[in-house]
């Protein structure tokens, strides 16, 4: 059985002499798989960008409490700060760490298990640590 890459007709016979649905005929040979592929950054760039955006949305919001009069800058109003911070964010923030976990995770494991194929284990690994995870 032969599928047709253009229109994705299921037919029996071979693509050099044209699909029954759509009359698309073969060039050639596929392609042979390369000799060399490149890493990919791809996973290790998703665990940085999660770690990262998690943090970034914590600082934020502790930055606009801590900008809300009286302006204070010591050390208790910021740690008071921090604190509403995270007391607003409690419910959007735990389930959406424990999923990013899960997954970061995941993709971390993935990416130990064939190394070769990734690049960038090291903000992988700092992602990862950003999110709460342990590498």
């Amino acid at each position: 059985m032969t599928i047709c890459p253009c229109c994705g007709f299921k037919f029996e016979g071979a693509l050099s002499t044209g699909c029954e649905a759509c009359g698309a005929r073969s060039v050639g040979e596929p392609l042979p798989k390369p000799d060399h592929e490149l890493p990919s950054y791809a996973r290790s760039l998703l665990l940085a960008v999660t770690g990262s955006l998690m943090v970034i949305v914590f600082l934020a919001e502790t930055i606009i409490t801590l900008a809300k009069p009286p302006l204070s800058f010591n050390i208790w109003s910021l740690i008071a700060a921090s604190e509403t911070a995270a007391w607003r964010l409690k419910w959007v923030a735990i389930p959406a760490t424990i999923l990013v976990l899960w997954i970061s995770r995941k993709i971390y494991r993935s990416m130990l298990q064939t190394p070769e194929r990734f690049c960038g284990l090291r903000f992988a690994r700092a992602g990862l640590a950003a999110s709460g995870g342990r590498p």
